[in-house]
């Protein structure tokens, strides 16, 4: 696990080393323990690849990034971790390619020497990598196949950069900082910006289970899918009458090959289904005692700290917890930087706080993500079910109870509840399935946005469709039953783009790789492509993981109701961070796309006076008002953003 930056630009610069040195810095975080640079001139321009390294597997320096081979005809960076490296391994020896480290990255560069591009179909893990081909004069990078990890990529006047965040990229030479007006409307509908799009024009982010290559001689940049989830849910059923044991034997393979490290392993638990799987399944597996982390709240309901204490102690964890405090206004921002792309999902604060103190006890963590997009564990998914009643009514009807009842529901203070829900699933009475679907997590409504946004912001927001990415995964499989279309939306779009970049970033931050066995892709191809009723049946999600259990793992206490991991932002909004609250107040030239209308103050009024709880619209605003004070980025048709470090190269 690390972070990764390369680059090809046709100028003769002599200050390609700093700046190459430079953007590897910038990822210090992600990999605390070693680095390394690999830059050479070419016929076409200069290339460079850069690396911090996280020591997991192989801890001497054999293993250092970039990997050259001896001819100097490839290089090599990756950041991830590939589970059949062993195998793979094995196959090239025999073939006569010699290693120099045990490491499971050097299987890439062996790999692509004997299998080009293809070696993407035939590595199971999760990683980003960049490949250096002297011979055929191209850059070939690639993402794993649910995207687990980041890579993004710019496309300059002289070349292409790219990198595993954001930030990096923005620093760099002729990358503009201009604002994506798709990017803003998206992230204040959603609270994050769905791929291949980010929140600046001019980086990308290339898309899951997808390679691409750049000619640099020509320029040309082509990107191509070696793995499809769509064929996955296309797959059809499972033969089995009961399917359950084939699931489990599935996920304790993804479990197993997920612990393989030179360093310590622990697994995050709260009270939730998934990570007591996870949990249940390492501790059988493992031949130490392994630690849990467990994040806990000031405010007791939304805190899990007490059912995961029963887990622990019954399946005889080493369990740490620690109380979240409210971040400062200083610490706020640290945050906003941390995250790298804005990002409103108020539980990356405890994610981060809870990487800080898993990384005292441990160097690999084991996750439940994935499980709830996989296996409809989230009540949305029941949502769509009893929205196909409510759209038997007449539509007069359905705008009724949209603009009159749902609106008039108070927000309490409490971790997400009943009247919360009761607003998001009534509010999108009038609205298709397809639309309904993406209200339950919708933060800023068009109408809403109309009257905190400045005229030139709205005009530029108009022109784009939030919801148009989801929209068109539905598209893809619009003749597969609902649930199937909306688990595929949400495992492309919510997953990758909000939940696996909330967990990158923040465990990133303290140099804490977390691995996440749900996601394993022989398990998620399976699982795509299991009839429905064994994801969800009735009001119960899940189904297949809870047989599974049931049958391997009777053990377990029973879970005591699905909470989720939101995090009290409207309570920290109205203590620590008041004064965060407070610049939402005023105009500012630092985010001049937000103004400081009668409705917005309003709802500052009623949140601070303590009527009615708005921080999970406040909370993105805050968030986007602090990045683009950070970062200088403006929507293009204003005054002209910073752009990289341009002005620090010497003409040429």
């Amino acid at each position: 696990m690390c972070g990764l930056f390369g680059f090809f630009d046709r100028r003769q610069l002599p200050s390609w080393e700093s700046h190459l040195r430079s953007a590897v810095d910038s990822l210090r975080h992600r990999g605390p323990d070693d680095r390394g640079e690999f830059l050479e001139p070419g016929p076409h321009g200069w290339t460079g690849l850069g690396h911090r390294r996280l020591s997991i597997r192989d801890l001497s320096p054999r293993a250092r990034q970039p990997f050259v081979t001896p001819d100097r005809k490839l290089a090599l960076v990756a950041n991830g971790e590939i589970y059949n490296a062993e195998p793979l391994r094995d196959a090239l020896e025999r073939r006569g390619h010699r290693f120099v480290s045990q490491s499971d990255s050097e299987v890439l560069l062996h790999g692509y020497r004997e299998y080009g591009p293809e070696i993407a179909r035939r590595v199971e893990g999760m990683l980003a990598f960049a490949i250096w081909d002297a011979e055929k004069q191209r850059i070939v990078i690639g993402r794993d196949r649910l995207g687990i990890k980041p890579l993004l990529y710019a496309r300059t006047d002289h070349g292409i950069a790219f990198g595993s965040e954001l930030r990096g990229l923005l620093d760099w030479p002729g990358v503009s900082s201009n604002l994506c007006p798709r990017g803003v409307h998206e992230f204040l509908t959603h609270g994050y910006v769905t791929t291949p799009h980010t929140i600046v024009e001019s980086v990308q982010k290339l898309r899951p289970g997808h390679i691409a290559h750049y000619d640099l001689a020509t320029g040309e940049f082509r990107e191509e899918a070696y793995w499809s989830l769509e064929n996955a849910f296309r797959a059809g059923g499972a033969s089995a009458a009961d399917p359950s044991q084939a699931f489990w034997e599935l996920f304790e393979s993804a479990v197993d090959k997920r612990l393989v490290s030179d360093v310590p392993v622990g697994v995050y638990l709260s009270g939730g289904l998934d990570s007591r799987s996870v949990a249940a399944v390492a501790t059988r597996k493992s031949n130490e005692q392994l630690t849990s982390l467990c994040c806990e709240f000031q405010e007791r309901t939304y805190s899990e700290g007490d059912e995961a204490r029963r887990v622990a102690e019954q399946l005889s964890l080493d369990h740490q917890s620690f109380v979240l405090p409210a971040p400062s206004a200083d610490e706020f921002s640290r945050l906003v930087r941390l995250a790298d792309e804005p990002l409103a999902d108020t539980s990356f604060v405890a994610c981060e706080r809870l990487a800080a103190f898993a990384r005292q006890h441990a160097t690999v963590i084991l996750s439940g993500d994935g499980a709830d997009e996989l296996l409809a564990g989230y009540i949305t998914y029941r949502a769509d079910r009893y929205h196909r009643l409510v759209q038997k009514l007449p539509l007069p009807v359905r705008h009724f109870l949209s603009n009159q009842v749902a609106t008039k529901i108070p927000t309490g203070w409490s971790r997400v509840g009943p009247a919360f829900k009761a607003r998001q699933f009534l509010g999108a009475a009038p609205c298709d399935a397809v639309l309904a679907h993406q209200r339950w997590r919708t933060l800023w409504w068009p109408n809403e946005l109309e009257t905190i946004l400045d005229s030139d912001t709205l005009s530029a927001l108009r022109q784009h469709d939030p919801n148009r990415n989801p929209r068109e995964a539905f598209e893809r499989l619009h003749d597969l039953p609902f649930l199937e279309q909306s688990l595929y939306v949400d495992l492309t779009t919510w997953l990758v783009d909000d939940i696996l970049h909330k967990v990158d970033r923040a465990s990133m931050a303290h140099g804490l790789e977390v691995r996440v066995p749900f996601l394993d892709h022989h398990l998620v191809e399976f699982c795509a492509a299991l009839p429905s009723e064994w994801k969800l049946q009735g009001s119960t999600g899940k189904r297949i993981l809870r047989h599974a259990l049931a049958a391997n793992a009777p053990e377990l206490p029973p879970q005591r109701g699905k909470k989720g991991f939101n995090a009290p932002v409207g309570h920290w909004l109205n203590g620590p961070l008041r004064s965060v609250l407070e610049e939402l107040k005023h105009d500012s030239p630092d985010h001049d796309w937000l103004r400081s209308t009668p409705d917005l103050r309003r709802r500052i009024a009623e949140h601070q006076s303590g009527r009615s709880d708005h921080g999970l619209k406040l909370w993105p605003l805050a968030w986007l008002v602090e990045w683009t004070r950070q970062t200088g980025a403006t929507l293009s048709n204003r005054a002209e953003p910073r752009v990289g470090r341009e002005t620090l190269l010497p003409q040429g």
